[in-house]
């Protein structure tokens, strides 16, 4: 058992190391987004709850029991952890429904294997249960599934609202958190089946582990992107809401008069003049606060008389600016033109560019110089 009380250490270990990475992770952050930072804590809250689950393993050895005894106190604590990590990535920005939804499922599920726990032991004197263990591993699995599910959805949603919203760099966030959410997904449910088996969890705990670490350095780094984004992400968790990108204008109702068209247009002229779009933390909610112009009204705005959406509107508006410095402007560098037009960083004006040209920014320059 030598190998189980280490695999049990450097678990207790890791996840004390990840609840200390998260209740430090405010300091990585410039702004603070209070969705992401209840989320935070409700993470940490998980992994210390972890560490306790490891450490009374150690101390009490209840898997050197008997297999059996394992699972059924893996269950105790993995049940509610699980509700609270799937909680914690829905937290970050879903509607208040959502979240009580959440909420009361994962309650429930901690309470009915709490409630199973309970009369195993009353019923069998031990925590030797057996056939109550195999309903706890059934009432664990299903909870298991829809908690690794529901955070998936909620990140698609979150993403593709804030995609709608800003053209921010957070494409790699992103992509990373989403992969961090659907590997911890897969482990969780892996986990599930292989509670059973000492010999799988030496595999599985560990592949679980290095899982649940990259997902809380993916957690903590979105937070950096999150702050940026308070806004579009606060004023905008309605999942039954309009997004920019839904705005229809084919109709006759939903057209704007010319008259008022007109006087978007201006106040859009004199906003371009004063380079409002080189603030890289430009969205749709702070543009039309600025413009004191409704936002769907100025998404609607966009579609009528540019055929785009914000999103891309803005992106091509910041292309634009990028190309004319690039021909006026050859002392600048690209990373200095890329900060006066909005982009948060070269590389990401390099990826906008090369998706927009089909060229990098120097062969561009390049190509257009030599014309």
């Amino acid at each position: 058992m030598d190998s189980l009380f280490l695999l049990q250490f450097g678990c207790f270990l890791s996840t004390t190391l990840m609840a200390l990475l998260l209740a430090f992770a405010r300091l990585h952050t410039s702004r603070i987004n209070r969705g992401y930072e209840v989320s935070r804590w409700i993470l940490f809250a998980a992994q210390l709850l972890f560490a306790l689950h490891y450490l009374l393993q150690m101390v009490f050895g209840f898997r050197a029991h008997g297999a059996d005894v394992g699972v059924v106190v893996n269950i105790l604590f993995y049940t509610p952890i699980s509700a609270l990590i799937a909680f914690a990535t829905i937290r970050l920005a879903s509607s208040r429904e959502h979240q009580k939804r959440q909420v009361v499922i994962g309650t429930i599920s901690t309470i009915v294997v709490m409630v199973c726990f309970g009369l195993g032991y009353v019923m069998n004197g031990s925590l030797h249960m057996g056939r109550m263990t195999y309903v706890m591993e059934c009432i664990y699995a299903i909870s298991q599934i829809y908690f690794s599910i529901s955070p998936i959805n909620e990140m698609r949603r979150i993403f593709r609202q804030v995609e709608s919203y800003t053209a921010g760099d957070i494409s790699t966030s992103q992509m990373y958190m989403s992969v961090g959410v659907s590997l911890m997904a897969v482990l969780g449910c892996v986990m599930a089946v292989g509670l059973l088996s000492t010999s799988m969890l030496y595999y599985i705990g560990t592949a679980f582990m290095l899982t649940m670490y990259f997902y809380v350095v993916c957690f903590v780094e979105l937070g950096s992107h999150m702050a940026a984004l308070n806004e579009v992400l606060e004023n905008n968790t309605d999942t039954n809401s309009e997004t920019p990108d839904e705005v229809q204008t084919n109709t006759p109702e939903n057209s704007l008069p010319e008259e008022r068209v007109a006087e978007i247009e201006a106040k859009m002229a004199n906003w371009r003049k004063e380079r409002g779009y080189s603030d890289p933390d430009l969205n749709l909610n702070s543009l039309a606060r600025r413009l004191q112009i409704p936002q769907k009204e100025l998404a609607r705005y966009l579609l009528q008389t540019q055929g785009k959406t914000f999103r891309i509107w803005l992106s091509d508006l910041r292309l634009e600016e990028v190309k004319r410095m690039l021909l006026t402007h050859d002392e600048y560098s690209i990373e200095a033109i890329a900060m006066e037009c909005g982009f948060s960083s070269r590389s990401w004006l390099q990826h906008k560019f090369k998706t927009s040209t089909g060229m990098t920014v120097t062969e561009w320059k390049a190509n257009h110089f030599t014309i």
